[in-house]
Formats: C-alpha cells, structure tokens, sequence
C-alpha cells in the first residue's frame, strides 16, 4: 500500500513539473514564431521597396492605369500624354509594390498608424516635388519624375505596421513599425522629349481657304490664332551665349567645370578635347563624366584626348551639372604644376553647335615669410621683441589676399642643433607664436631652447588650401643665433638664488597683516557700495554682442581630417571648428567599381542612416540635413554591397549649402605583402643607444636658468 501511494506521489509530481513548464515552452514557441514573423516582414518590406524603385527606373507603367485627364477619349495619349502617363507611373509603380508585400498580413482599411496599415509613397527630385520624412509623405503629391530635366531621382518608400500575435505581448506591444525606402535614377524613357522634336505643325486651319463662300473669311480670321500665342514660343532660338561655362578647375588630381543650360530647351553634350601635361612618369588619362555619367572610361598615357559622348548626353533646361576628368598614377604635388586646356562641345536639335574652350595654369599657393628678415641676428640681451615670426598666404586660384583659400599655416623652427619645434595657425594674421592684431613674441620655452647653441637658424611655412585639397611646397627663412658661452655663467648666477632664504623673515611680518585683517573686516561696509551694481541696467547693451554670429559660416573651418576602410564601410572623419552648426546637406562620391555587381548600399552621418542607397554606377549623391554642431567631430559613411575595398575614392561634402570640401582618398588592393619582420631582429643593436651618456650635462643646466629674464 505504502509503495503504490510513493507510485502515486511521484506521478503526481511529474504531472505539476509538466503543467508549470507548459506554458513556458509555448510562450517560447510563440516568441520563436513571431521573431520569424517579424524577419519576414522586414525582408518582404524590403524587397517591395528594392522592386519599387528598379521598375520605377525604367519608366514602364501598365495600361489598365491610365486615366483619360482631358476628356479627349484617348488615356495616356493625346495633348496631356506625359501628364496622364505619369498619373499611371505612380500608380503601377504602388501596385508592384504591393504585389511583392502579398504575404504579410496587410490591412488596406486600416488607418495610419494602425495594424496592418500599409503605405507606399513615390517621390521624385522633379522641381516643385519634396520628400517629407516625418510624415512619409511626397509634397504636394507623389510624383515618378521626368529624365528630360536632367538626371532625375526617385525614391519609394514603403511602410508596415506589423502586427504582433505573440499572446500577453499584444496588451504592451500590438505592432512593430518597419520601414524602407530605396532610390535610384531614372533612364532615358520618353524618346520624343529626350530628342526634343518640335510641337506639330497646326496646318488644318488653313483648309477651309478652297471654300469660295464669303463665310470662308471669318474662318480666315480664325486662322490668325496660330500666329498668336503657338508662334512666339519658339522665338527664343537656342544660344551658344546662355550655355555658362565656368573656369576650368583643379583638385587633385581632377579636372573639373561647372556648366549651366539657361536656354528654354535642353542641349546635347557629345564630348571634349583635353590638352595636358605629362608632369609624372607613369601619368595617365582615366575617365570622363558628365551628368553623374561615365561617357567615357579608355586609359590614355599621352596627351592630347578625344572623348566623345555616345550617345549623347542631354543638359535640361535652366539645368546645371558638373563635368570632370580624372588622371591616374600620379601624386598632387607634380599633377598641379600642369597646364591644361579643355574645349566642351555642344549641339542643339536645329543643329547649332557650341565649342566652348577653358585653360589652367598652373599658380603654385604663395607664401611668404615676412619676420624675421633673413640675416637676422639674435643676441643673449633677453630681448624678444625681435622674435614675432609671421608668414603671409593665399591661393591664387580664389584670391591675392591674405588668407584667401587657405585653411591654416604649418610653421617649424629648426634650432641650430637640429631641435625642430612645430606649430599651426588657423586664422589670419598667421603669426607663429599666436597673435591677431599683432603677433606675439616668441614663447619662454622656444626662446629657452635658443640657448643650446649657436649659429644658424630656420624657420620653415607652408600653407594648406581648402580650395585644391593639399600643401604648398615649403618655404624658409634663415637667422643667426649669438649666445656665447650661455651655459657656463647661469651656474655662477644659482647661488644668487641661494638668498631666497632671506625673504624666510618674512613669516614675521606674516604676523602682522593678521592684525590689519581684522580690521578688514569692519571695512565690510565697503560692500555697500554694491548699489553701484545698480548700472547693471547697463549691462543690457552687452546684448549688442550678438551680431559676432556673423562670422560663423567660415568653409576653412570645417576640414576632412582623414579616412579608412573597415569590411563594406568607407569612414571619413569631419572636423567643424566653426561656433555654429553647419549641417550636412549634400554628399557626393566617386568610387570604382571593383565587383561587377557592386553597388552603394547606404549613406551614414554619424552613424545614422540617410540615404538608403541601392546605387549600382558610380558616382553616387545624395541630400541630407544633418547636424554638424560647432567644435565637433563626425564621421561620414558610404556603406558598399561587397568588400574589401580598394582604389580610389573622391569625398565631396557640403554643409550649410555654402562649404563643399573635397578629399580623395586611395586605398591599396589586399594583395599580401611578404614583409620581413625577422629584419627587425637587430633591433637589440639600439642598446648601444646608451651611449648618449653626454645625456649627463643636461645636469650643467640648472632649471633657474628659466627665471634669468622672467
């Protein structure tokens, strides 16, 4: 009986353990399926963004879209065709969306923010149009775009609320929000617009002439309509002089001009003749662009080039675009001393052609060293009024004026015994010891260090400019030092200081002031002159200060202080020394295409995601509005499909609209280098470093020395 109650019990017991871990296993079951559910939404959600954006590109719409705007019978045709066709572009667009969002479990009546809400958004850079974040929405509507205006942009934008089913989840958490959104460029559909053929002829009008009838003359009258309004449309004729070219810039190692199309109908560019100089063994031709187009990508190791566009390359109207030219296997420094002459060549529909040339001469970055004078003689008289060093810079390229185009100013000052000391001024007046209106005498601990030896001296400057994106070549000035025997009186003068301990009475006057600071209590009273306080209504003009914001959005201040490569990720550090913010609001990259399907999968500003990619030619932009607050770091990032990465990279970043800064960085291919570390195995030759025991007369020269001239 005992055994078979013990049978009982136990049984008992194992059916409570099942029933407690029961619920448990299921709510772990439960979880398992909705973190599945919530992956595959997310990836279906993607997905529907990626196939939005790639057939949004092509420009193909389904027909059973379009609607008859006009009234004319004839949908997707007829005088308001590009109009009616675009309507069925956003619409056919949304229906592949959702056709590739059908298994997930979407709501079509739910409202925003609900579960199961759904929402594709399709938004375009066609002027007029605007992308609203926050609410996920195209401004004033949702547009597909239009190429002939120039390379345009669309972007679609999908949003799920996800629902959650994961019992005693759902009372906190009833959906997930899941979000993507892809870009791409639009391709050259609407071959009548991208030809630019002329509006038709109305010709009908004049049939009714044969009909003999007096009535035929009010008709007559009728035909003077055309003559109207159609006719004066086409009296602008297109113009070689409304194509503005502008000067032919050098960055790097990069060619570039800024041209602008102000006439009312788009222009053809077929190409360009560039005329330059072989400066570096080695050096040679490597593409073309226009319009964030590579029209032409052929190696050319002697000058001149012939690059033609075909086919060509269409420039809207009152649209602008950037042409450049890069150059490869050769360093900035011998590419810039270059002369270089383009020639750009135009066509219109009418058949007008434009040659519009630009050349480039090469003008090194000037700088000059203004103090000290060379032969300048410094004596052991503790004087240092002869010792405020100063330089002067600019960039010809942006101006002749001190400053102009130069972010900062790098001295070195090279001692007689070869100490060499380093310092970099940020502003002008470039003053090597700091200084604004004036500049500052030379520091104790530089003047100091005079005292090791005499003879010959050297101070160094050279410039960086923000405009080309490197340094000038170094220029220098020598002075004479003449400090004999400096060393070996400042020991006879120590034991002066050994009489330091007289002022050691001084403890007992210490004595006495305790007894004047009693009394300096009473004048306490003296605090009641504090109504003098009362001015403060005074301080109120101090509120004039606020006109010193002016100055904030200064470009050399916002520097590209370097980039590097980790796994897909190309990070590039940005340096705001302004007081203000100046927020990112464009981003431009070139960059190779290594893999055949490599492609630009994000853009990143401080880590945080802008732009979402999906770019597979180079190059690639983007707009951003993020904050770049005064004295801080950031990191831009372009995040690749596939890594490693290698090559050359071209960086353009610009903030507030006002600054662009430019950086090209180049990275080796991951090719392993057999390097030879066992080399290093000597090292354990530097031990005779030790020989440097003269190391001890530094024992000669008593720290009191500082205080010979304070």
């Amino acid at each position: 009986m005992k055994e078979k109650w013990l049978h009982m019990r136990e049984h008992g017991q194992g059916a409570l353990e099942f029933a407690l871990v029961l619920p448990v296993v299921l709510i772990m079951l439960f979880a398992i399926i909705e973190i599945a559910r919530v992956v595959e939404a997310y990836v279906v959600v993607e997905n529907a963004a990626r196939y939005g954006v790639r057939y949004a590109q092509t420009g193909e719409y389904d027909d059973s879209y379009c609607v008859d705007l006009d009234g004319d019978g004839t949908p997707c045709a007829g005088a308001h065709k590009d109009a009616e066709i675009d309507a069925a572009r956003v619409a056919s667009i949304k229906a592949v969306v959702r056709g590739v969002a059908v298994g997930i479990m979407k709501d079509d009546v739910a409202s925003p923010g609900g579960k199961g809400y759904f929402h594709v958004t399709v938004c375009s850079t066609r002027p007029g149009f605007v992308y609203d974040p926050p609410s996920d929405r195209c401004l004033p509507a949702d547009d597909a775009g239009d190429p002939t205006l120039g390379p345009t942009r669309v972007l679609v934008s999908v949003t799920f609320e996800h629902p959650v089913i994961l019992p005693l989840v759902t009372g906190f958490v009833s959906k997930v929000h899941l979000h993507a959104q892809r870009t791409g460029i639009l391709e050259r559909f609407r071959v009548s617009k991208v030809i630019g053929l002329p509006p038709e002829i109305r010709l009908p009008t004049p049939t009714p002439m044969p009909t003999s009838s007096p009535t035929v003359t009010p008709t007559a009258t009728a035909t003077q309509i055309p003559t109207a309004t159609p006719t004066p449309t086409p009296t602008p004729e297109p113009s070689c002089a409304l194509i503005s070219v502008g000067d032919l810039d050098v960055l790097q190692d990069d060619l570039r001009i800024v041209v602008r199309n102000d006439n009312a109908m788009p222009v053809s560019f077929t190409g360009a003749d560039i005329a330059w100089t072989i400066t570096q063994s080695g050096e040679k031709f490597d593409y073309s662009q226009f319009l964030g187009a590579y029209y032409y990508d052929v190696d050319d190791t002697s000058p001149p080039t012939t690059t033609t566009a075909s086919p060509a390359l269409r420039l809207g109207a009152n649209y602008q675009s950037t042409w450049k030219t890069d150059f490869d296997y050769v360093s900035y420094a011998n590419f810039r001393t270059g002369t270089y002459g383009v020639t750009l060549h135009f066509s219109f529909d009418n058949g007008l052609t434009c040659d519009i040339a630009r050349h480039y001469t090469y003008e090194p970055i000037h700088v000059e060293i203004v103090n000290p004078s060379p032969g300048l003689v410094i004596d052991d008289d503790g004087d240092r009024s002869r010792t405020p060093f100063e330089a002067v810079a600019w960039d010809p390229q942006v101006g002749v004026s001190n400053g102009d185009g130069i972010q900062r100013v790098q001295f070195q000052l090279v001692y007689p015994d070869g100490t060499v000391k380093r310092h970099q001024e940020w502003a002008a007046r470039y003053c090597t010891f700091g200084g604004d209106s004036t500049c500052h005498n030379m520091w104790m601990s530089w003047w100091n260090l005079l005292h090791n030896g005499n003879g010959t001296a050297t101070l160094r400057a050279r410039a960086y400019s923000s405009h080309r994106g490197y340094w000038s070549d170094w220029t220098e000035v020598t002075f004479e030092i003449n400090f004999p025997n400096t060393l070996t009186p400042t020991p006879s003068m120590t034991p002066t200081i050994t009489l330091t301990p007289t002022i050691t009475p001084t403890p007992t006057i210490t004595p006495t002031p305790t007894i004047t600071l009693t009394p300096s209590n009473t004048p306490t009273p003296s605090n009641t002159p504090t109504p003098s306080n009362t001015p403060t209504p005074s301080n109120t003009p101090t509120v004039t200060p606020t006109p010193t914001p002016t100055p904030t959005p200064d470009c050399s201040k916002i520097n590209i202080s370097g980039a590097y490569v980790s796994g897909r990720h190309l990070n590039v550090r940005v340096r705001n020394d302004n007081m203000a913010n100046m927020p990112l609001t464009a981003a431009w990259l070139s960059w190779p295409k290594i893999y055949s399907g490599q492609y630009v999968d994000a853009f990143r500003w401080n880590w945080s995601t802008y732009y979402g990619g999906n770019d597979y030619n180079p190059p690639t932009s983007a707009s951003s509005s993020g904050a770049f607050p005064g004295g801080t770091t950031r990191t831009w990032t372009a995040v690749f499909g596939m890594s490693p990465l290698y090559g050359s990279y071209t960086v353009e970043l610009t903030f507030a609209g006002i600054c662009t800064k430019s950086s090209t960085f180049t990275f080796p291919s991951p090719v392993p280098t057999s390097t030879s570390p066992p080399t290093l195995t000597p090292s354990p030759t530097p031990p005779a470093s030790p020989t440097p025991t003269p190391a001890a007369p530094p024992t000669s020269t008593p720290v009191p020395t500082i205080c010979l001239d304070c």
